[in-house]
């Protein structure tokens, strides 16, 4: 029984979607002191790794890396939906503006899960949430668009049977 590549393709980056999706839910149900236990621990670490020195813990520090968080963890869900819907364009199905609705339905819910625990929600972590959508599509367009000249124009020309 030989499986269509495309399918796995399909499968495995829904796979991924939806794996991204849970992963920010999970990040959005985190208390306000986990959150902030989370991001500057992981911003020391970053900033460390960037510096060699010993990082600082004050607020500018896990602000800004919760706000660059928010934006990779987008932006590899817009990677994942573009992946998604490039497979799906294969079988003549076009979701490229669906993909862009869900990524913003899941920015605003992301934002409403937070508005339960002792975290608040606002509206400029949705933009923000969307401009990572919105680089993780130009990046994942722009990986396409190379791979695809690439295949082009490296494709062996068709011998003339005769």
């Amino acid at each position: 029984m030989k499986i269509n590549k495309n399918i796995i393709y399909i499968i495995l980056s829904a796979l991924a979607v939806i794996l991204i999706t849970l992963f920010i839910f999970y990040n959005s149900s985190k208390s306000h002191s986990d959150s902030i236990n989370d991001s500057t621990f992981f911003s020391e670490i970053m900033t460390r790794t960037a510096t060699d020195e010993k990082a600082s813990s004050n607020n500018y520090d896990w602000l800004t890396f919760r706000k660059q968080a928010h934006i990779i963890e987008f932006a590899a869900l817009g990677m994942a939906i573009v992946c998604l819907s490039y497979s799906l364009k294969k079988l003549k199905i076009n979701l490229y503006g669906y993909g862009l609705f869900y990524a913003l339905a899941i920015a605003v819910t992301d934002e409403y899960i937070q508005s339960f625990s002792d975290r608040s929600s606002s509206t400029q972590d949705i933009v923000l949430d969307f401009c990572g959508v919105m680089l993780g599509f130009l990046i994942m367009i722009a990986i396409i668009l190379i791979i695809e000249f690439i295949k082009h124009f490296f494709k062996a020309p068709k011998l003339a049977k005769g």
